[in-house]
């Protein structure tokens, strides 16, 4: 009996889960867009602060990122105010660029 509530009250909880879990559905392309326009100053394309190895960092996530992207303040970074689909862009191209792409 316990097994089966348990396992009741898993599969109940599984949709509320997924929901309150943040949808990173950006788009790539728009976040290179906006990248190009506010961090390529400071964030290279290679190198320890480049975007690259940003996203491999190990336990690096979509959460992380977002997280990270619009919190008030980050040292040696200037303040950036992201809107929330600006963010999922960002997000999403930083994420890309961690793909081993085999190039």
């Amino acid at each position: 009996m316990r097994i089966l509530t348990g396992a009741l009250l898993a599969l109940l909880a599984g949709p509320a889960c997924s929901a309150a879990t943040p949808d990173f559905s950006g788009d790539p392309e728009t976040g290179w867009v906006y990248v190009q326009r506010h961090c390529v100053g400071c964030h290279s394309l290679k190198g320890p602060r480049s975007f690259r190895s940003i996203a491999q960092e190990p336990g690096m996530t979509g959460t992380a990122l977002m997280v990270w992207l619009t919190s008030s303040e980050h040292r040696d970074m200037p303040h950036l105010i992201l809107k929330p689909d600006e963010a999922q862009d960002v997000v999403a191209y930083i994420l890309s660029q961690g793909k081993d792409t085999g190039k």
